[in-house]
């Protein structure tokens, strides 16, 4: 029996990896609520957590649940216990905007849900591999309703809160580059494969930066600009043009839409499901910063016997079929191209649900959190040894 401990902050992916983990024979699960950055007058407790349970792993996503000082990290090498984290989101999120640094470790083994990172934190000395996200089928399956109730809709937040908090005390400064960012945001919706780093970089290096915003913290502020007036861009266009487009997310979609074409009343754990069922395409509008992988849509939609229509991506076209006749979704590479692929599909309707259908096959057999679950004791069999 081995213990696996696993750090629970209550996001959305976590119950789906414990009850993954739960479901693997002679594994003992032990969920540790802890904040996402443990104070450091608490880490000792969770040390000494690990030693009463006899943990073998400590599972994180992103990190949380260790300490600023480095205490758990430094106690989990020295008792050779193997620390198993994935990074579902930016993995350099925490050192760019808080100053929280994580550092490599003999015991310690880095999953990324987008292979675009793959890279960069393996030139900081990090261990690290691509996983990239799934889907539980005991919460996203068809719940055999009949008929559609809607053609078209997004669901995902605005990031308008989130954005304007990021950029708090620099107002003045991102008003400046207000012009900048819209020219910017604007290339990005004619061609996605832009190379954005590079045109932040140049567009910053021709400014003063004020005190306290440093250069990478800038780069990373700009595209997280961009990527929210990428998507609010997109959005309006769909509700201006689409009379059954609907968005489904936070209620700062009120700013920008008329209350009937927005929702907040779908939650991920009760009804999600079915809205995705009930829908003839589901639209996905990546963040900008996802490089290389996949959101939590692509695989909840499919698996919900719902089609997916998402951002073209090297990554889609190795993980699944996007033209021919076994497609297993669709994908568009800019505004123009996805209203043709909208228009297209909503007019095909034997095509679309079948295409649906096999996406929904490819997931249930390759893409579910039990075969990620087992793709990370793979790696830790591969990088550190058998458990």
């Amino acid at each position: 029996m081995i213990s696996v401990a696993i750090s629970h902050q209550k996001y959305l992916v976590q119950r789906e990896l414990i009850d993954a983990f739960k479901a693997i024979p002679d594994i003992r699960v032990v969920v540790i609520d802890v904040p996402i950055v443990t104070p450091s007058e608490s880490a000792q407790q969770l040390c000494k957590a690990f030693q009463s349970h006899e943990c073998r792993i400590f599972v994180t996503l992103n990190d949380w649940g260790l300490d600023k000082d480095g205490a758990v990290s430094s106690f989990l090498e020295k008792q050779g216990i193997i620390h198993v984290n994935w990074y579902v989101d930016d993995p350099f999120f925490s050192k760019i905007m808080f100053n929280i640094r994580q550092h490599p470790k003999s015991n310690r083994l880095d999953f990324v849900s987008d292979r675009g990172y793959v890279e960069p934190l393996s030139k900081n000395g990090f261990r690290a591999s691509f996983l990239p996200l799934a889907t539980d089928p005991a919460i996203f399956s068809p719940k055999g309703f009949s008929g559609q109730k809607r053609d078209l809709c997004f669901v995902g937040n605005s990031y308008i809160n989130a954005t304007y908090n990021f950029i708090k005390g620099f107002e003045p400064f991102f008003e400046k580059l207000n012009p900048d960012i819209l020219r910017l945001c604007e290339d990005y919706c004619t061609n996605p494969a832009l190379a954005i780093d590079d045109r932040v970089e140049e567009i910053l290096s021709k400014e003063k930066l004020p005190p306290g915003l440093g250069f990478e913290k800038a780069v990373y502020l700009v595209k997280h600009f961009v990527g929210y007036l990428y998507r609010k861009r997109l959005v309006l266009s769909l509700s201006s043009s689409y009379p059954g487009f609907m968005v489904y997310g936070d209620e700062y979609w009120n700013i920008d839409l008329a209350p009937d074409r927005m929702s907040t009343k779908v939650k991920y754990y009760t009804n999600l499901s079915e809205t995705y069922e009930q829908t003839k395409i589901t639209v996905d509008i990546n963040r900008l910063v996802i490089r290389d992988g996949f959101t939590q849509r692509v695989f909840d939609c499919l698996a919900s016997g719902g089609f997916v229509l998402t951002s073209h991506k090297k990554v889609v076209e190795e993980f699944f079929e996007t033209q021919g006749p076994g497609q297993e979704l669709g994908v568009f590479v800019n505004e123009t191209d996805l209203r043709e692929k909208i228009d297209y599909f909503m007019s095909h309707d034997k095509e679309r649900e079948a295409i649906a259908s096999r996406g929904r096959a490819k997931v249930l057999g390759a893409h579910t959190y039990g075969h990620r679950v087992a793709e990370i004791f793979g790696g830790i069999k591969k990088v550190l040894g058998s458990v």
